[in-house]
């Protein structure tokens, strides 16, 4: 729950993070959560599902592995 409602957020998390416009707005937000946990509980469930692909083990293993094993690669054909 954010009032950061810029196309960036939309993009990465869909409709899963809602956003508030004015304390009123807000007011009804919390309403809702708190009278409806299934709803906010399935929300929470597919943002953790949007940004799995973004945990640090699967970055590391998109980015930090390749990258460690270019390095190893190359200090072996050093040595040679």
């Amino acid at each position: 729950l954010t009032d950061y409602s810029r196309a960036e957020l939309l993009d990465v998390f869909g409709d899963t993070i809602p956003t508030y416009e004015n304390a009123e707005h807000l007011a009804s937000l919390i309403h809702i959560f708190i009278n409806y946990p299934r709803w906010r509980q399935e929300l929470a469930e597919r943002a953790r599902i949007q940004v799995k692909p973004c945990a640090f083990e699967n970055r590391a293993k998109e980015i930090l592995f390749p990258t460690l094993q270019e390095v190893l690669e190359w200090q072996t054909k050093d040595m040679a």
